[in-house]
């Protein structure tokens, strides 16, 4: 039996491209993983700290639930206000501080 028999291609082994839609239901579905992620990250710290470090910074114990959530959506938005920094500059830096 040839070779190229053996190989031919299959109707099921041939994969179509994601449409769009398809593309746009992951990145919905990766936002909102993202977001549920980082809600209940925040959550876990905040409920962390005693009482006194939340009266610190303004926060009462009942308020972390929505605080969480509105930081979670609000945190996707930003974007960094420093410039990004090249792997050269932060190791000649680090030489720097270093000597």
């Amino acid at each position: 039996m040839s070779i190229h028999l053996i190989n031919q291609p299959n109707a099921t082994s041939i994969q179509q491209e994601p449409s769009n839609d398809d593309v746009g239901r992951f990145h919905r579905w990766l936002l909102a993983a993202t977001r549920e992620w980082q809600r209940n990250r925040t959550n876990a710290v905040l409920k962390g700290l005693d009482d006194r470090t939340l009266a610190d910074i303004g926060i009462q114990r009942s308020d972390i639930p929505d605080l969480a959530a509105s930081l979670a959506t609000h945190a996707l938005a930003m974007s960094p206000a420093a410039k990004a920094m090249r792997v050269e500059d932060v190791k000649k830096g680090a030489y720097l501080e270093a000597a």
